[in-house]
């Protein structure tokens, strides 16, 4: 295989390894929320504390009001959710989160 070959193979399994996302893309914040989230909130209900899904409209409802305040609540939590400190989900994966939650579960 020619250098060119190599480095591209290479690059290649890189990209697939890290997640194959950038920052700050839709799909990193799909990714993460599947990992840290969806377990009590698939497709954005809530399976612990009903009243408290992850609908744009109940956010809003519930006093958040952006994507800023929904990693506020990540790291300081309600009853019944764990908390996301710094160490568990670095401030961008949190934003990523974030963003994704604010942008895909609403009704309208």
């Amino acid at each position: 295989m020619k250098k060119w070959g190599k480095l591209a193979l290479l690059m290649g399994l890189f990209w697939v390894l890290s997640g194959g996302v950038r920052a700050g893309t839709p799909e990193k914040g799909a990714r993460l929320f599947r990992r840290h989230c969806n377990f009590c909130h698939p497709g954005g209900r809530n399976v612990v504390r009903k009243g408290k899904e992850l609908y744009r409209e109940v956010l809003i409802r519930n006093g958040i009001t952006s994507p800023e305040d929904i990693v506020k609540k990540m790291r300081h939590p309600g009853p019944g959710m764990p908390t996301f400190s710094e160490r568990r989900i670095p401030d961008d994966e949190a934003r990523a989160i974030a963003e994704y939650v604010w942008k895909t579960f609403r009704k309208d």
